[in-house]
C-alpha cells in the first residue's frame, strides 16, 4: 500500500513507512515472475480474451503489469464493479492476488462456481488442465489475506458474547 500511496502523492507530499520491514502477505503471494509466466500459460492455452484484475493489496510491480496488459486495479468495494468493466473486454477476468474476494464477487455477479477455477503459481499450468483454462470464465490466483484466515465465525461468536452490542 506504501508503494501505492509513494505514486500517487505529489511531490510536496511524503509518505512515511515507519517499519521498513512492514509488508502484506497477500501481496507477497504473487510476484511479477509468477504472474508473467502464469499470463504467458493462461494466453497460450485460450484464444479467449483474458483481462487481468488486481487487488489493490498487491506490488507496484503487479498494477503495472495489469495495466500493461489491459486491465484494471479494484478495491474491495468497487470488485463488482471492476469485474463487470472487465468482461465489457474481455471474455475472462484473471483476478490477482485475493482468490477469496475474487470469488466472491463473481459469484454475486452470477457466475458459477463450476465457471471458475483456482491458479496455483507452484504448478505447471497452474495445476490445471488446458481444457479447464479454456472453460474457465474467471481464474483466480491462489491468495489470501493470512490474517484474515485466521479469524473463524467462531472468534466472532465469542467477541459478541464477551462484548454485547459491540460491533
Amino acid at each position: 500500500m506504501a508503494e501505492s500511496a509513494d505514486i500517487l502523492s505529489a511531490d510536496h507530499q511524503a509518505v512515511i513507512l515507519p517499519d521498513l520491514n512492514a509488508g502484506c502477505s497477500m501481496a507477497d503471494m504473487a510476484d511479477l515472475e509468477q504472474v508473467e509466466t502464469c499470463w504467458e500459460q493462461i494466453t497460450s492455452a485460450t484464444p479467449a480474451k483474458v483481462v487481468p484484475v488486481t487487488y489493490i493489496n498487491s506490488t507496484a510491480a503487479i498494477k503495472a503489469f495489469v495495466g500493461r496488459n489491459g486491465g484494471a486495479i479494484c478495491t474491495s468495494s468497487n470488485a463488482q464493479r471492476v469485474s463487470e468493466w472487465a468482461f465489457q473486454r474481455g471474455d475472462k477476468v484473471l483476478f490477482i492476488p485475493d482468490e477469496h474476494l475474487g470469488r466472491n464477487t463473481a459469484y454475486r455477479m452470477g457466475i458459477p462456481l463450476e465457471d471458475m477455477v483456482v491458479w496455483n503459481p507452484h504448478e505447471e499450468l497452474g495445476g490445471l488442465a488446458e481444457g479447464q483454462v479454456q472453460q474457465a470464465r474467471v481464474i483466480l490466483w491462489r491468495g489470501h489475506c493470512s490474517v484474515h484466515q485466521r479469524f473463524l465465525p467462531v472468534h466472532v461468536e465469542q467477541a459478541r458474547k464477551k462484548h454485547p452490542g459491540f460491533e
